[in-house]
């Protein structure tokens, strides 16, 4: 029993994969090769419409901000990796399958 006299969650078993022998071992390879190269730039941003919506509306600045910078990059990964799985050679798929 745990600390609220619940059983323990069984542990998941591990299962091996033989990856000379999986069927999806070139989706594997295709995303185990993708590199991570950054480049990192500053920009001078007029946020003062943002600023003050969040004054009206009696939101935190700072937060928001986070908020709207990190949908940018979730954005811009999903195009990436729209763009890398359109690729003729990206994954072995039906053909005139696509993701989109």
């Amino acid at each position: 029993m745990n600390h609220n006299g619940n059983s323990p969650m069984p542990s998941p078993e591990i299962t091996w994969i033989d990856l000379e022998k999986w069927p999806r071992r070139t989706h594997f390879e295709s995303f185990t090769t993708y590199s991570r190269c950054m480049i990192h730039a500053s920009a001078k941003i007029d946020v003062t419409a943002l600023h003050g919506a969040c004054k009206a509306t009696g939101r935190r600045f700072y937060p928001a901000m986070i908020v709207l910078a990190a949908g940018w990059h979730i954005a811009r990964f999903f195009r990436e990796l729209q763009a890398r799985c359109d690729a003729p050679d990206a994954l072995s798929r039906p053909e005139g399958a696509s993701l989109s």
